[in-house]
């Protein structure tokens, strides 16, 4: 039974990323977000790493409709492990972003990937507090820029010397 379950859901995941009928798509989606499993969430977020630049984007708007219990924790792996594709890395920061409702370590560990693509998506709102000072701080100015609008926008208290220290690094502060 659960192999005929899994042929489904492969059928219905091949609609949802490659139809071009929108109805056909959602109603796939529809079905994939009914029968939800870690398999399933696994080949969607390996979906994120298509050829395909459309196919990427459908995965994306997936696997945010899928609940959040069932995405962070695969997403926050994908989003950690180096030997990951930079597209998936990108997407499952970029999901993993919407579907947090609270601060998330993964987005820590991520800002200290050599890849500044990754970093660079890295700083969230979901992103600890701790790691936003730090990527103040980061070599790459857009990083940086991005680390201190989040910090400007939640009104997060920053030390004098965190802020001297930022502006020291900075190419054009």
């Amino acid at each position: 039974m659960d192999g005929v379950r899994s042929e489904q859901q492969e059928i219905w995941l091949e609609i949802a990323l490659n139809s071009n009928d929108p109805v056909e798509r959602d109603r796939a989606g529809y079905q994939l977000t009914r029968g939800l499993s870690p398999q399933l969430v696994s080949q969607c977020i390996h979906s994120l790493g298509a050829q395909r630049d459309l196919t990427r984007r459908r995965a994306l708007r997936l696997l945010s409709q899928f609940p959040g219990k069932h995405i962070l924790e695969p997403l926050a792996r994908a989003l950690t492990d180096p030997a990951a594709p930079t597209h998936v890395r990108l997407g499952a920061a970029r999901v993993l972003t919407m579907a947090s409702r609270k601060k998330n370590d993964a987005f820590t560990t991520a800002l200290e990937d050599p890849n500044p693509r990754i970093r660079r998506a890295c700083v969230t709102a979901a992103t600890p507090l701790a790691a936003l000072r730090k990527a103040t701080g980061d070599p790459d100015d857009e990083v940086a820029a991005r680390a201190a609008q989040v910090i400007l926008r939640f009104n997060i208290d920053i030390t004098d010397d965190e802020l001297e220290n930022a502006i020291k690094l900075r190419t054009n502060p």
